[in-house]
């Protein structure tokens, strides 16, 4: 087919223009009604039915067969066999573009036992997601089968065709004749403790988050002072911590050791400066103190005056030499106490706050990747941070064997669901049980699982744990979590970790997130439990399913096909109480250059310009980490906003014909479809007979007079189905028949004569 280029671009003025015509390349359009994909029959034969168009002759093919079709329908059944089928429709115009459809479906006999539940895997599943565009009325929908959450597997785009069923009240128009379409974008419980971090699909882009934890996280071999030996006057230390609630800050408690002489520093409460470095800047014009300090013990830090900590903000405790009297030497010193960790938990996530640690000014600054021990002191007398210094290896502590129990007692003040639990531990020997574990409030034993076995428990430290069958609910009170291996004994046994404070240590039930726990212990096998409150078990709940507070999901860009007026948006989910989410989106009209974000209005009007492309993302957020919201479904309506656009025309701009009575065909183009209702056709300035073919859009006139010799105008004015308005005049030429002139030459023969006058007399 030879396509008009810039035959769209005239204006209503008449003008003539050059053509330039080029091959077609476009493959037929098919759209299938049935069967719908991911169908479930129970038929050996399933009918499949549809449209293909195309201005050329086209043939089609379904699973390879040739099928046999009335203009512009085709429909055919096909033989299905037990288990997953696939039907591919195929179409070729007469220039070999080609066009494919393919669905899939099962056929289950009704003798055939439904399918088994996929069995539980560690890799979360998201189901179905589908995403699709709207073409002529017909909705254009790709459906992405379910994925595991970390191991990729490939993408299986499968394309669908359905009509456009849209609800109108009475009185109403349909949706259909309001908008263009809309692109459907389909997931089930899309919530905040699902994602976190983006991984982009072919046509997708997911946000996936790793597994929360929450718990004791921190064990130590040992408390580490040589680090952070302030032994000149440039050295500095910092304590760096993040802000677990906004709260009234009035002083902090921080364990030092001093040797030599009686040393004056400064302790300053800095701003971070977003590279995880002190700023320089107070947090408050008077959040800093001095203190001598005398001796080796927790030094209350008192600041000039109180201020506020904002949540999440990472802010620095700098201590430094005060500058006056004797200067800090090898000798004379101050350090503080850190934890240098034993067991790798940050592998596990398990850390409060990967920005807690100890960094050290020595010329620069520099992480030494210790745990900080501190107390943060708010004026509600409620308190925060790490009075851990060391690991506790008295075997009398740690052994669990017989009857002796070790584990611990802490406090839940919330809702949280919990789907296992590991520890740190060991084996002494060969132990004659498996270590198990027994989680209790009172009395009522809430579950039970085991933690190890003596072939998975190493002789070296390490982490392990057991995920419940099902997920338990944990709410708001105390509970115990022991640790039993009955038929062990002392000698072959397992070991924890405990950690422990200084006997003079304020405030010893704090644990890494200021939460009241306390190591505990049974010499009964469990049945009675006892405490000591300067001790704390290794023992953090891992695998903790709670939610993220805030969240994002990136939606796939959308192509339209066309430029489109981009109208609203709609989503179905849920919004609980403390919970909130906002839409953004953004256009393009080529896929590079974008517009910028735009709020979605409270009523779903999509604020971005016309484009081609659309791109949408959902922020959530939530009060509590145990609600979150939730969306199902997003649809975008649009609708088309470029208006139809003459293909080709004949007669075109200043062609001459010689033809009297010339049949005028113009060919149309529209992505929303030609509204044949609003076709006004003039030839001369009056209104001429026309018909109109929907399926090759070819609008043509047959004069039924002859047309005087001359310049004739053509005009015509179309809308398409989004009500947008073409309106065009040419003029063509046509010249009059005549009847050819002859020159007929006939011979002439002269003849020449002499003619004598004779005069006749008589006489009488």
């Amino acid at each position: 087919m030879a396509t008009l280029r810039g035959f769209g671009m005239l204006s209503p003025v008449l003008r003539s223009f050059s053509v330039k015509y080029t091959p077609d390349r476009t493959p037929p359009q098919i759209v299938l009604i049935e069967p719908r994909d991911g169908f479930r029959t129970a038929q050996d034969r399933i009918l499949v039915k549809g449209h293909v168009c195309d201005s050329n002759p086209v043939r089609v093919e379904v699973n390879g067969i040739p099928v046999l079709f009335e203009p512009g329908e085709f429909e055919t059944t096909v033989k299905l066999s037990p288990g997953l089928n696939i039907v591919r429709v195929t179409a070729y115009d007469v220039n070999g573009n080609k066009r494919e459809l393919m669905v899939r479906g099962t056929m289950e006999p009704q003798q055939a036992a439904p399918p088994a539940a996929p069995a539980p895997t560690s890799a979360y599943t998201i189901a179905v997601i589908t995403v699709g565009a709207l073409v002529a009325g017909i909705s254009l929908i790709s459906i992405l089968f379910r994925f595991p959450r970390v191991r990729i597997l490939p993408l299986l785009p499968l394309l669908l065709f359905l009509p456009l069923a849209s609800a109108a009240e009475p009185g109403q128009l349909p949706a259909q004749e309001s908008w263009t379409g809309s692109w459907v974008s389909e997931f089930r419980e899309f919530q905040l403790g699902e994602f976190e971090n983006t991984e982009v699909f072919t046509s997708g882009e997911l946000v996936l988050s790793p597994t929360r934890y929450w718990g004791n996280d921190f064990a130590a071999s040992y408390y580490y002072t040589e680090w952070t030996n302030l032994d000149s006057p440039e050295k500095k230390v910092s304590i760096r911590f993040v802000a677990q609630s906004s709260k009234t800050l009035r002083e902090f408690y921080v364990y030092l050791y001093q040797t030599g002489q009686d040393l004056t520093w400064r302790f300053r409460l800095e701003l971070d400066d977003g590279s995880g470095r002190p700023s320089g800047i107070l947090a408050w014009p008077e959040a800093w103190q001095t203190v001598k300090i005398t001796s080796s013990k927790w030094w209350t830090v008192t600041l000039l005056s109180p201020g506020q900590l904002r949540k999440g903000e990472i802010y620095h405790i700098v201590i430094s030499w005060e500058n006056t009297g004797p200067p800090p030497s090898p000798q004379d010193f101050i350090n503080i106490r850190s934890l240098w960790p034993f067991n790798p938990a940050w592998i596990n996530g398990v850390t409060t706050n990967e920005n807690r640690s100890v960094l050290i000014f020595d010329g620069s600054w520099r992480d030494l990747g210790r745990e900080p021990v501190y107390i943060l002191c708010f004026t509600d007398k409620t308190y925060e941070g790490n009075p851990y210094y060391t690991l506790r290896t008295d075997a009398s502590e740690i052994g669990i064997f017989s009857d002796n129990a070790k584990g611990e007692r802490f406090q839940v003040d919330r809702f949280i669901r919990v789907s296992g639990v590991k520890v740190y531990a060991r084996r002494s020997g060969t132990p004659a049980d498996n270590l198990y574990m027994i989680l209790l409030r009172g009395a009522y034993r809430v579950a039970e699982a085991v933690v190890g076995t003596p072939s998975s428990v190493d002789n070296r430290w390490c982490w392990v744990g057991a995920i419940f069958d099902t997920p338990i609910t944990l709410s708001p009170g105390q509970y115990t979590l022991g640790l039993l291996s009955p038929l062990s004994t002392s000698g072959n046994r397992y070991d924890i970790c405990v950690l422990g404070t200084y006997s003079s240590s304020p405030h010893p039930n704090l644990t890494f997130g200021g939460t009241s726990a306390c190591f505990t212990y049974s010499v009964t096998g469990g049945v009675t439990w006892a405490t000591k409150s300067k001790m704390q078990d290794d023992v953090p709940f891992k695998f903790i399913e709670a939610f993220n507070t805030s969240g994002s999901f990136n939606s796939r860009v959308f192509d339209a096909g066309e430029v489109m007026r981009w109208e609203r948006l709609e989503w179905e989910g849920r919004l609980p109480p403390g919970t909130s989410l906002s839409i953004q989106t953004r256009s393009s009209r080529d896929n590079v250059s974008w517009s910028l974000w735009e709020d979605v209005e409270n009523d779903g009007l999509i604020k971005s310009p016309l484009g081609r492309y659309l791109q949408y993302r959902i922020f959530f957020s939530s009060q509590s980490e145990s609600v979150s919201p939730a969306v199902r479904r997003v649809t975008i309506f649009f609708s088309d906003s470029t208006p139809p656009r003459l293909v080709s025309a004949y007669p075109t701009s200043g062609q001459t014909v010689q033809s009297r009575r010339p049949v005028i065909e113009i060919v149309f183009d529209d992505l929303s479809g030609i509204d044949t209702g609003s076709i006004v056709f003039r030839l001369d300035g009056e209104d001429a007979a026309f018909s109109y073919d929907p399926i090759t859009r070819t609008l043509t006139c047959s004069p039924v007079t002859d047309l005087s010799p001359g310049s004739h105008e053509v005009y015509v004015s179309v809308r398409d189905m989004a009500g947008n308005q073409l309106e065009e005049r040419w003029s063509f030429i046509v010249e009059v028949e005549r009847r050819p002139n002859f020159s007929v030459v006939i011979p002439v023969i002269v003849i020449a004569a002499v003619f004598v006058a004779v005069v006749l007399k008589m006489r009488k």
